[in-house]
């Protein structure tokens, strides 16, 4: 025997109810699921957000520390070049005033004596005697050929009493030499 289904719209209905029904129980169960998905999410978001809030606040911190520091050497090494550079004007004069030295006493004409050298920074005077006008021309040209001087000008010449002629020649440092 043929089993004939005379009220096909009964099992239709029978099946949507059903459809209807798996629907009512999964749709609020989707979206706890979503919703708790969603909470999850913003979680992790927001524990990542402070993490990297944390990090960056300590990369602040590090960054104003190594500032801090930067411009503490900075300073450091300024007040050290400007010593450093004083000291090198200082050895520059030093090994000018070394090098006259060490000149007048290969160059000094024998009837010529120096009574008195006088420096600063600008200027050498050189007062003395000697027998002859040639001995202080001698003098004049050697320190002239040394080239630590610009300029060397007689400022007193005269004879004495006891026959020797007194003189006073200044020097001006040459500006090759100074870095003052």
């Amino acid at each position: 025997m043929v089993w004939v289904n005379l009220l096909p719209w009964r099992e239709r209905r029978l099946a949507s109810l059903r459809r209807i029904w798996l629907k009512g129980l999964l749709t609020p169960f989707a979206l706890l699921c979503a919703v708790a998905l969603v909470i999850t999410i913003q979680r992790q978001f927001n524990s990542l957000k402070a993490i990297e809030n944390q990090t960056w606040r300590q990369s602040q911190m590090q960054l104003k520390h190594v500032f801090t520091q930067k411009t503490a050497l900075q300073r450091q090494v300024s007040a050290g070049q400007v010593k450093l550079d004083k000291l090198e004007r200082r050895h520059q004069r030093l090994m000018r005033w070394q090098k006259l030295m060490t000149l007048l006493g290969e160059k000094l004409p024998v009837g010529l004596w120096l009574t008195e050298i006088r420096g600063d920074v600008k200027t050498v005077t050189f007062t003395g005697r000697c027998a002859q006008v040639e001995d202080s021309a001698l003098l004049r040209k050697a320190l002239l050929n040394a080239r630590l001087f610009d300029r060397l000008l007689v400022t007193h010449f005269r004879r004495a009493s006891s026959g020797t002629l007194d003189f006073t020649l200044v020097g001006h440092w040459s500006e090759a030499g100074s870095d003052d």
